[in-house]
């Protein structure tokens, strides 16, 4: 960077995240980044950064909480996610149980923080979110194999010739 250029504002907050890390032993921004993409947060002025981090978790969160729900309790779902649903395995649901059940725990949790901030309390959130996570994604990811394995499986016709 030559004298006198600004900073970037990806630079800002990276700087400002790591003040937070040395406080209170947050994963290393590159790691939560990969995850959870806060990197979208630079250039949003914030005195509450933590806060704003557990928020931008919590979408994306919530994106992979609408996909197990669909998985499990697939009522009014395109009728491709029923074909999906029909060729998971016991594993699978399992894999999906278990991460509906820890995302949903964060979900209640961010409810607690929303109503009372603590910056502390927001750190221990995001520390907790991110370890549970990396098992969390794992399994999901399993999942995610099975219907990539099975995705062609999943759509052979069922000549039966009669229609009515």
């Amino acid at each position: 960077m030559a004298k006198g250029e600004k900073k970037s504002e990806l630079a800002e907050l990276k700087l400002e995240y790591a003040k937070f890390q040395k406080k209170y032993g947050l994963p290393e921004f590159d790691k939560i980044n990969e995850d959870f993409d806060i990197e979208k947060l630079a250039g949003v002025e914030t005195d509450y950064l933590l806060r704003e981090i557990r928020k931008h978790i919590g979408e994306r969160l919530a994106n992979f909480l609408r996909f197990v729900e669909l998985m499990l309790n697939p009522s009014n779902a395109p009728i491709f996610v029923f074909h999906i649903v029909k060729s998971l395995q016991p594993a699978d649901r399992v894999n999906l149980e278990e991460s509906y059940q820890k995302i949903v725990e964060y979900e209640v949790k961010m409810i607690g923080l929303d109503m009372d901030y603590k910056e502390k309390k927001e750190a221990e959130f995001l520390i907790g979110v991110y370890n549970d996570w990396q098992q969390v994604k794992g399994k999901i990811m399993k999942v995610y194999e099975s219907i990539v394995k099975n995705w062609n499986n999943n759509f052979k016709k069922k000549d039966k010739g009669y229609f009515g």
